[in-house]
């Protein structure tokens, strides 16, 4: 290796040396010698490199570019010698190819190690910043995590950046056998991952792609494109290089997109496993206020040592231990909330409610059995069933995804906050409209999911 110093930006530069004398053929007058491929420690590979050459059998001080990822010689203004050169591009790559592989072998078993050592310095650069726009994030940090991870760069059709999905464009599909996707790579400015999922799933529906992966270079959302629901309940796994553990990036980052085992297939049966328990998850936490409720109907299952650690707890507080009788009333009220309550009180602590409840509940005390509520059963089963049918309704909207229904229902969901007439309810950025009767809260539930084409069973029941 030679060093030069660059004297614009202040960097020192390594520039590997790859001898090529007796490797490719002379043309006519012109003898290759080497390839220079410039290195900058902690940065990738440039895909640029120039190519040494002799004139005459003297060696010339100017180099020929050459962009290996195209495999051709650049800023060749001489038609005549570009038509020369035109043939000679392919084998310098071929032999660049053949040095990657050796370099492999030659690190072994390494990659874990190395892989943790990158991920580490990726961390502290995005740190300070210094990742500015999708090209940078793509070339100095995807690319560069896809060659330690042992993706050939050098061979065609295996990274495809920019490739084409029914006239639009992905920012990398992976392939094997080559040419064929089998994972797609959506790349964003950091920060930016926002509104992205539905750009990447309808490139991934098109291919039939079962990984596809959404980046900012900080955080990797990893997804099973072909699982069922939503896409964000295809969300499999994210990791954020500056938040998790540099372990369990590595981990990752194998499980789901080491070419090995991409070859194999462990890949593909890494990400559906993880989708599977995705589900049961998902489908424990949707189960559990139902089990919760049947505990607290049936006195004779309720368990033991819950009613014990709750007596001992508020016995602990006040030094007066309640009964039993005085414990279940109490947690069955949690949940049932059988008891009138002011309009002021806040019915889940979940939520923040505004200071004055919609007109479905203010004369409550007048008439208890008028009331009624919402219970609305979600696409993946999920029943969400709450006392005041605000409550349910605000649970509804922020599971679908409150921008997502600003999209197709903007009188329901604003990043504007709505005239003094109109009472809302603030989420994040985001301001539901809450000046609806129970009735029409069903109303606009079935408009938004028509407009996001989900299923939503929305029902009116009595309190």
């Amino acid at each position: 290796m030679k060093h030069i110093v660059d004297n614009v930006n202040k960097l020192e530069l390594t520039f590997k040396t790859i001898d090529l004398e007796g490797r490719i053929p002379s043309t006519d007058s012109i003898e290759f010698l080497s390839v220079e491929e410039p290195y900058r420690e902690g940065r990738r590979y440039s895909p640029f490199v120039r190519v040494r050459y002799a004139l005459n059998g003297v060696k010339q001080d100017k180099a020929f570019p050459l962009d290996v990822d195209k495999g051709i010689f650049l800023s060749i203004d001489d038609d005549v010698l570009e038509k020369r050169l035109r043939p000679i591009a392919p084998k310098i790559v071929k032999i660049l190819q053949e040095q990657a592989v050796q370099q492999n072998v030659e690190r072994g078993g390494s990659i874990r190690m190395t892989l943790k050592e990158h991920i580490d310095d990726i961390r502290n650069q995005l740190k300070q910043g210094a990742f500015t726009n999708e090209a940078e994030v793509s070339q100095d940090i995807i690319i560069r995590v896809l060659e330690v991870l042992e993706w050939p760069r050098f061979t065609p059709k295996v990274i495809i950046p920019q490739y084409g999905v029914e006239g639009r464009r992905v920012d990398f599909a992976l392939c094997h056998p080559q040419g064929k996707p089998r994972v797609f790579i959506e790349v964003k400015q950091v920060g930016n991952l926002d509104g992205a999922e539905k750009q990447l799933f309808g490139y991934a529906f098109d291919e039939g792609v079962p990984i596809a992966v959404l980046t900012d270079g900080q955080k990797w959302q990893f997804f099973h494109p072909t699982g069922e629901g939503k896409f964000r309940e295809r969300k499999v796994y994210e990791l954020d290089l500056i938040e998790t553990d540099s372990e369990e990036s590595v981990a990752r980052l194998n499980r789901y997109l080491n070419y090995e085992a991409f070859q194999n297939g462990q890949t593909v049966t890494a990400i559906k496993s993880d989708y599977q328990e995705v589900l049961k998850q998902r489908e424990i936490e949707a189960r559990l206020p139902e089990a919760w409720n049947k505990l607290l109907q049936d006195e004779d299952e309720f368990s033991e040592s819950l009613l014990k650690a709750m007596i001992g707890k508020t016995e602990s507080l006040c030094g007066t231990e309640p009964t039993q009788e005085q414990v279940l009333t109490f947690l069955k009220r949690l949940e049932r909330k059988t008891e009138p309550k002011p309009v002021s009180s806040t019915p889940d602590p979940k939520y923040k409610m505004p200071s004055a409840l919609p007109n479905e509940t203010s004369n409550f005390s007048q008439s208890p059995k008028s009331q009624t509520r919402l219970r609305v059963t979600m696409p993946n089963r999920e029943v969400i069933d709450h006392y005041n049918a605000l409550d349910t309704f605000i649970e509804v909207i922020e599971k679908l995804g409150p921008e997502e229904v600003m999209r197709v229902h903007p009188t329901v969901v604003s990043t504007k906050q709505f005239d003094h007439q109109h009472k809302s309810v603030r989420k994040g950025q985001y301001f539901i409209s809450t000046n609806h009767g129970t009735p029409q809260k069903k109303g606009h539930l079935v408009k938004i999911a028509k407009g996001l084409g989900v299923q939503l069973n929305v029902e009116v029941v009595d309190k």
